[in-house]
């Protein structure tokens, strides 16, 4: 069940890595509005991430439009609201 979830969200092909960093930055927008990268470092979900990896999971998520860069805030990451 919790696959085909996956699946229906576009989850499915994304790495571990990629769905807890998408998770956590989800978790912080929800909080504070954006994600600073130093707040996804930090967070649960990503600590037993290496800081290389979550640099790859974060610029693999903004290559697959799952969340984007912020140009007014550096180094901050937000969720689309309008996914493809």
């Amino acid at each position: 069940m919790l696959s085909q979830m996956e699946d229906d969200l576009g989850m499915g092909e994304m790495s571990i890595s990629e769905k807890q960093v998408l998770m956590a930055v989800f978790e912080i927008q929800e909080k504070l509005g954006f994600a600073k990268t130093k707040t996804i470092l930090n967070h649960d979900l990503t600590k037993n991430i290496s800081r290389p990896s979550i640099f790859r999971a974060l610029k693999q998520l903004e290559n697959m439009k799952r969340i984007v860069k912020l140009e007014n805030e550096f180094a901050s990451y937000t969720i689309p609201t309008n996914i493809d």
